[in-house]
């Protein structure tokens, strides 16, 4: 009899228990986390007639994601990709039952997004704090020719400014050359022996180079074409001599090929090419302005 009476008890009060023991983990879940069965969220909206917040959020994490699609700008595509993963995931999670594999793998996205676009924010800063002496080369020599700021920024840090005294040779005629240079200010007098040249000193100059010109362009774009991996030094096809003190900017070759053929600075490595092309197209047709008057004056 005892027992029967225990048992009637026991069942009376299992319901309320069970009843107390949900509504603590649900408001103890509620603490930690959203609830994804919330109405708000999975309700229709009157502003959006049959459809709920969260599918509203599907549909602009889709938009926004075609979106950077057909952006050119990268920093603006990976905002745009961070603002649809974002949606996503609030699409996912506030389900009947969130889709935790999608969620998971968008939150390790989201934060990669994350990282590049801080990476790209601090690249686009260091860009605009440029010293004045860059800026003004950047807007009146390298802007128009397809660099963007930070290429040219990059391009830049591969580079050493030296001051060269007068009288110092910058390359020699007939020696293997593997630098070159990009004068930022005074003058530099390129010498040829010439065929008919009998003596180291009967030289003659051939061209005078100043501000904002490159010497040895011609030889690196040789060394470029090499199939090798490591191609060898070209020789210099004439002397440049500092008519004056001058300040130049220096590239190695080795280094500038290994920089330009990193996959993030194949930008650089093409705006490079066409600047130095245009370089090498301006003196060309200066020599043959001075040819045809020299051909006039005889």
């Amino acid at each position: 009899m005892i027992n029967f009476f225990r048992t009637r008890t026991s069942l009376r009060l299992k319901p309320h228990i069970l009843a107390s023991s949900r509504r603590c983990t649900l408001q103890q879940s509620r603490l930690y986390s959203f609830n994804h069965n919330s109405r708000f969220w999975n309700e229709p909206r009157s502003i959006f007639k049959d459809e709920s917040l969260s599918n509203v959020c599907g549909h602009l994490s889709f938009c926004l994601l075609g979106a950077s699609y057909v952006t050119q700008d990268i920093l603006s595509l990976r905002c745009l990709a961070m603002g649809g993963i974002s949606l996503s995931i609030v699409f996912q999670y506030f389900r009947t039952l969130p889709l935790w594999i999608p969620i998971r793998w968008n939150s390790l996205f989201l934060a990669i997004n994350g990282f590049m676009v801080a990476f790209l924010v601090k690249e686009r800063t260091e860009a605009n704090r440029m010293a004045p002496w860059q800026r003004q080369l950047y807007e009146t020599e390298f802007a128009h020719m397809g660099f963007t700021e930070v290429e040219f920024c990059r391009l830049l840090e591969t580079s050493k400014k030296l001051k060269k005294a007068k009288g110092a040779m910058v390359c020699i005629e007939g020696v293997p050359q593997d630098k070159m240079y990009f004068v930022l200010s005074g003058e530099i007098e390129v010498k040829s022996k010439g065929d008919a040249a009998a003596s180291e000193h009967l030289t003659r100059t051939i061209a005078t180079i100043t501000d904002n010109s490159f010497i040895g362009e011609m030889t690196y774009l040789t060394h470029l074409q090499e199939n090798s991996a490591v191609p060898a030094a070209e020789v210099a096809t004439a002397s440049c001599v500092c008519s004056k003190e001058t300040e130049v900017l220096e590239w190695n070759f080795s280094d500038l090929t290994t920089y330009l053929k990193l996959p993030a600075n194949r930008g650089v490595a093409n705006a490079l090419q066409a600047k130095l092309s245009n370089d090498l197209r301006l003196k060309l047709k200066t020599l043959n302005r001075r040819q045809t008057e020299k051909n006039i004056r005889t």
